[in-house]
């Protein structure tokens, strides 16, 4: 593990606390899903990699798609990463929190 994935795990620890036991009780283990992420505004895209590997760590085998490289603009509202995987080890909460939509429909339909 480097420096960032230790950094990133403790973070986690920190963010995620105790397992979210309702999660748990109500959704299968296997099940899988998608989610994309928005900015609320515009701007430049930096810290990519970070991101990617913070779901990478959760599972290894969630897959992390990035449709922008750092150092480039990206508008409000355009899609900037597609994440697919087992929904247990997605923190979408925390996502939803961090890039939330003013719009609850855009948010909604932002998880299929």
């Amino acid at each position: 593990m480097d420096q960032l994935d230790v950094f990133l795990w403790l973070a986690l620890q920190e963010d995620l606390g105790h397992a979210d036991v309702t999660s748990i009780a109500t959704i299968p283990a296997d099940l899988t899903g998608r989610a994309r992420v928005h900015g609320r505004e515009d701007f430049v895209l930096s810290g990519s990699h970070a991101f990617q590997r913070v779901f990478q760590i959760l599972d290894d085998t969630t897959q992390v798609r990035c449709f922008f490289e750092d150092g480039h603009a990206v508008a409000a509202h355009a899609p900037v990463f597609e994440l697919e995987g087992k929904v247990h080890k997605m923190p979408l909460p925390a996502i939803i929190n961090l890039h939330s939509h003013p719009d609850e429909d855009v948010r909604r339909r932002a998880y299929e």
